[in-house]
């Protein structure tokens, strides 16, 4: 406890709620015994000591570890904690260093195998290398200036909602056409989403590779309907792989026969078509 009282005093985890040295080494040493006392025998501590004395702790929580509950803190002293200090502060800072500490402990608990480095002090004035790591005072940080208002009392003008909607339909569309479109190397339009720009296609994607890259034009389209239909004036039953004398690109004429099949233009069975 002395040791992480030497360490932290002038740290601002601390310093930002409590400005008072006094207050502040009361706080420290108030809130580090009693975790301590309370988890002993729960956690695992690695020490260090040199010329007999020790010169750093760290305390890791096996995969199996039982945080204990608010009643084992209080059997072990926690309300003492309170005794002469800011009880509003206190509070303000326990919130904060559950909040810290929150996503590591969600994190470990979606593991059976995951050691968690719940806390690691060194003494600032041992000659050793681990005291670089600790924290000084020109370490930068960010002081609010007034209490974070809650959720209920925000209200953000109509504009912002617009604005955020008007963004995730863009991303949204962005990533339908990255989907769907079989006509255009898939990295030039990554290069595109990100602002950048290519002159060439990268020959690497699915479409480079597939050979498709030619645009179906609504003209196209309407020519290789009209062709289909003049190929079956007989309504008799012909093996589709008659369309291949009509040399059309495979894009027109797949989407042309898609359609022709949608509006009911001709009718598709067993590998034959005919006009319905």
């Amino acid at each position: 406890v002395e040791l992480v009282g030497r360490a932290f005093e002038d740290y601002e985890y601390f310093t930002n709620y409590f400005q008072n040295l006094e207050e502040r080494r009361k706080v420290l040493r108030g809130v580090v015994y009693r975790e301590y006392l309370t988890n002993f025998k729960r956690t695992h501590y690695l020490v260090v000591k040199m010329n007999g004395e020790l010169v750093a702790v760290a305390q890791i929580n096996a995969p199996d570890y039982k945080k204990p509950s608010d009643f084992q803190y209080l059997i072990h002293g926690w309300p003492l904690v309170y005794r002469g200090v800011n009880r509003q502060r206190l509070d303000d800072w326990l919130a904060m260093d559950a909040a810290a500490g929150r996503p590591c402990h969600e994190y470990q608990a979606t593991g059976t195998r995951i050691w968690y480095l719940s806390s690691i002090t060194v003494d600032p004035s041992a000659q050793c290398i681990g005291k670089q790591f600790i924290p000084r005072k020109q370490v930068p940080y960010i002081r609010y200036l007034q209490r974070l208002e809650d959720q209920e009392h925000i209200q953000l003008p109509r504009e912002i909602y617009e604005d955020r909607l008007e963004q995730y339909r863009l991303r949204i569309e962005a990533m339908l056409r990255y989907a769907q479109t079989s006509d255009r190397c898939r990295n030039r339009m990554l290069l595109a989403y990100f602002g950048e720009k290519s002159s060439t296609d990268c020959g690497q994607c699915d479409v480079c590779l597939s050979g498709q890259g030619r645009l179906v034009t609504p003209e196209g389209q309407q020519d290789a309907r009209q062709r289909i239909l003049t190929l079956l004036p007989d309504r008799q039953r012909h093996h589709i792989t008659e369309l291949y004398r009509l040399q059309l690109p495979t894009e027109e004429l797949d989407a042309a026969l898609a359609f022709l099949i949608k509006e009911e233009k001709i009718r598709q069975d067993d590998g034959f078509i005919q006009l319905v």
